[in-house]
């Protein structure tokens, strides 16, 4: 897996050997890397069929809270998810008088839920996946503000 967790290549404790601690970084990275993308993917299908779902009906529809955005909040469970493992491969690899297990779980669990926030907003911005009718798009990016002319005068 290279490094991907390239800010955790010194082990935290000091009778973890070198390539043993890589080696679990690379189990880590896996485990990181199909988490993430499990749960960005989950979270774009749903995403896409909450966002078709809602419906506008009257005008007030239309400043009501966009409720599909909060299936964002699916990337809790991910860096949750992600944790328990660092936890449970972390006590087989090293065993349990290891240190440095909380840091490492904690750590884990924030970049996931960091990386999966921000790649579902990315997927949310995919073409075709939020509806037109909620698009927002700021008119003074597409238009040029007219100005009085004071020519010919």
């Amino acid at each position: 897996m290279g490094r991907i967790f390239f800010w955790m290549q010194n082990p935290p404790d000091g009778n973890i050997l070198g390539v043993k601690w890589a080696e679990y970084l690379d189990s880590m990275a896996v485990s990181y890397i199909l988490v993430v993308l499990l749960t960005v993917g989950a979270m774009v299908v749903i995403y896409r069929a909450a966002a078709a779902a809602k419906q506008i009906h009257v005008p007030d529809d239309v400043f009501a809270p966009y409720t599909p955005i909060y299936w964002l909040c699916l990337s809790a469970p991910a860096s949750i998810v992600v944790a328990i493992i660092c936890v449970w491969t972390y006590g087989e690899a090293f065993g349990e008088r290891a240190s440095g297990l909380t840091s490492t779980a904690a750590s884990l669990g924030f970049w996931t839920f960091l990386t999966t926030v921000l790649l579902g907003y990315v997927g949310i911005l995919i073409p075709g996946i939020t509806p037109r009718k909620f698009r927002y798009r700021p008119l003074w990016l597409f238009y040029r503000k007219r100005g009085i002319r004071t020519e010919g005068r």
